[in-house]
């Protein structure tokens, strides 16, 4: 008896055990609504449903008249389509559902609206969703907003998702959005460890960005890594006709990896006053390819193994002008493939840089074109080709500046029609400093009207150009002008 006894008390407190953490399923038929307000009986679920955690199943098409807010742990299952003219709020520990083809979700809410939205959020799901807004978006997070899920969903003209404070380990794959204001939108400083994999965006605006509002406070790289948002990943996106696909500002250790981009109206791939940004094994074609943009001060960014096609394939571009070369820090352009096709293109274009890396590219029919000084400037193995004639010269190598010396090197440079420009030239324009062209194991092929030319357009101090083991068809002097003088090589 006292067994008996024993056995019973178990299987009453396991019972207990297993109601108190068992979720409560509330179901929302079309009967039971009748054509009323799904809204109220979501409400009227949700008073039901108390403080346990439970699931609200809507299978009732209709309409959401007035505001909705889910209590924390009250999730929403959708299986009926719903007009929804006030937005659903949510907050934590929720997921949101919606299956079947009958499950579309028409959100007539103010421009730029959400169909969800959230102050403060954390341990949120959202999955399966097909959502139309009037240029806004699914999930809408204004204050801060951790652990937060969404894949599956599709959005016509509307984003995935905007976040407007900080928050961290946010995940969004597989998801769908065509025209819309950002795909995905993380706008706010103080936001860390997101993942986006999969995504498509098709026409609007950008794809992906990261924008942290933070113009004229990153002056350094302890700033960005204090003020910035960072680490994260973007892999396997693919973007056709928006303005960017992948765009971060002021934003740090990103990896951009493996994501396609066709047909931007701006730039495809951008990094702007970013830091420890890798970029590699992207593709990108229209616009301008690659960017790293400096509105603030950027360091040490990775372009490794992309391919770029036509358009502008690469710009490092620089908002600070001509001198401020302490600006662009560490970019390092390595081991891509820019195509311009049949027609001559800017491969890439040097703004005013500082110990900037260009080594081992292949570019065809792809100048490139300085616009500013370059301070520490190495071009390093690149294989270039043309086919097209032009007044441009085959490498235009940007300005040496500060003192220091740009080196040129074990690049090949081959025409196959007769040019009008050099092979390789340079200027110089460094009043204050004396600085040093050096070109070292260049081969030159094909028909150039010269093969060096370096121009001093200072006139100030006398600039240096040395020459070591290179190769020239051309049986042509270097041009030298102003106070440029060709030196013996150390």
């Amino acid at each position: 008896m006292v067994q008996r006894s024993f056995w019973v008390l178990v299987a009453a407190l396991f019972a207990v055990s297993v109601g108190a953490h068992a979720q409560q399923v509330v179901h929302i038929s079309a009967q039971q609504v009748a054509g009323g307000d799904v809204g109220a009986w979501i409400t009227r679920a949700d008073y039901q449903l108390g403080a346990q955690a439970g699931v609200i199943e809507v299978d009732a098409p209709g309409s959401i008249a007035g505001p909705v807010t889910l209590s924390p742990g009250h999730s929403l299952t959708i299986t009926a389509p719903l007009l929804v003219q006030a937005p659903i709020t949510l907050s934590a520990n929720q997921s949101v559902s919606c299956k079947g083809a009958q499950s579309a979700i028409e959100a007539r809410l103010a421009q730029g609206a959400a169909l969800f939205q959230a102050e403060a959020a954390s341990d949120l799901k959202i999955t399966g969703c097909q959502v139309t807004t009037n240029a806004g978006y699914i999930l809408a997070v204004h204050k801060s907003g951790s652990r937060i899920q969404m894949s599956g969903n599709r959005a016509l003209h509307s984003g995935i998702f905007l976040q407007s404070g900080p928050g961290s380990d946010l995940t969004f794959t597989n998801n769908y959005a065509k025209d819309a204001p950002f795909g995905i939108y993380l706008c706010a400083p103080g936001i860390h460890n997101a993942v986006a994999t999969g995504n498509v965006f098709e026409g609007g605006g950008n794809g992906i960005e990261v924008f942290a509002h933070l113009a004229g406070e990153i002056k350094s790289m302890d700033d960005l890594l204090a003020k910035g948002s960072g680490d994260m990943i973007f892999t396997g996106n693919r973007c056709t006709a928006v303005a960017a696909c992948i765009w971060t500002s002021a934003a740090y250790r990103v990896t951009i990896a493996s994501n396609v981009a066709k047909g931007c109206g701006d730039t495809c791939f951008d990094a702007e006053g970013s830091g420890y940004v890798t970029f590699s094994h992207n593709v990108a074609s229209g616009g301008v390819n690659f960017e790293y943009s400096e509105f603030f001060a950027g360091y040490n960014n990775v372009f490794d193994s992309n391919t770029g096609i036509g358009g502008t394939v690469f710009r490092l571009k620089n908002d600070w002008g001509i001198g401020a070369t302490g600006r662009v820090v560490g970019t390092v352009l390595r081991n891509n493939h820019f195509d311009c096709g049949a027609k001559l293109c800017p491969a890439i274009v040097l703004e005013a840089n500082s110990q900037t890396v260009i080594e081992n590219n292949i570019l065809r029919n792809g100048y490139v074109i300085p616009v500013g000084a370059s301070d520490q400037l190495t071009l390093r193995g690149n294989q270039m080709s043309f086919t097209v004639a032009d007044k441009n010269s085959g490498l235009s190598v940007p300005p040496p500046f500060n003192g220091h010396t740009t080196l040129v090197e074990s690049n090949v440079i081959h025409t196959t029609v007769a040019q009008q420009g050099d092979c390789i030239s340079s200027s110089n324009f460094d009043f204050n400093n004396v600085n040093t062209l050096l070109l070292r194991k260049n081969v030159c092929q094909g028909n150039w009207a010269g093969n060096v030319r370096f121009e001093d357009t200072a006139h100030h101090l006398p600039q240096k150009l040395m020459l070591e083991e290179n190769s020239f068809e051309q049986q042509a002097a270097p041009v030298l002008s102003g106070q440029a003088e060709l030196v013996p090589a150390h």
